[in-house]
């Protein structure tokens, strides 16, 4: 279901009580290209009759045609998630003076990411990361509105062109966020939620 016209296309899922998750949400996914760019709405609707336990978030990759070491980084989060060997939520620490700050513009150069990020920085509702190729003066942004708590960055080590892309991924809650609880939404019956991301030319 869903429809488009020559500048937006509509998805729409309705996600059935199963085992494990037993509510019933009707999903949505909007992607418009505009003077903004590519501009993303991501909602749902609880079909339920109790409240259910919800978060979203989606897997852009940005990349400028050259390897992400060569770019240079600005992404205004002040700590990151901290997991242990299988990836599960130990901890936060804060990043300011560690590889990972990139609060002001720097080359990624050799930085590994697999990360979620938080404290973000919003300006008019919004946080944005630019990723810069300086030797052309071209970028990318991705933005994502207040919503997205979280960004899960992560440059490609274990995928087939390894480094050549930044995954920029804007979340509501981090990962074991139905176990931890931590920036997790309840929908109540009825209740609709919605967040917005979008990519840029700079």
């Amino acid at each position: 279901m869903g429809g488009r016209t020559s500048s937006t296309v509509a998805l729409t899922c309705r996600l059935m009580a199963q085992s494990g998750y037993p509510w019933r949400l009707d999903l949505a996914a909007r992607y418009e290209v505009g003077p903004e760019g590519l501009v993303v709405t991501q909602s749902a609707v609880n079909q339920s009759s109790t409240a259910a336990p919800y978060a979203q978030g989606a897997h852009p990759y940005l990349t400028l045609g050259v390897p992400v070491d060569e770019l240079e980084l600005t992404l205004p989060a002040a700590s990151r998630l901290l997991t242990d060997e299988r990836l599960l939520p130990v901890g936060r620490e804060q990043v300011a003076g560690t590889a990972y700050d990139f609060a002001r513009p720097r080359l990624v150069g050799d930085t590994v990411f697999d990360d979620a990020l938080t404290d973000l920085t919003y300006e008019d509702g919004r946080v944005r990361v630019l990723l810069r190729d300086p030797a052309r003066d071209l970028g990318v942004e991705l933005w994502a509105d207040d919503r997205c708590r979280w960004l899960q960055v992560f440059s490609g080590e274990h995928t087939p062109r390894v480094r050549q892309a930044l995954a920029v991924e804007p979340m509501t809650a981090p990962p074991d966020a139905f176990r931890s609880g931590t920036d997790l939404v309840v929908l109540e019956p009825g209740a609709r939620f919605a967040a917005q991301w979008g990519i840029r030319a700079r």
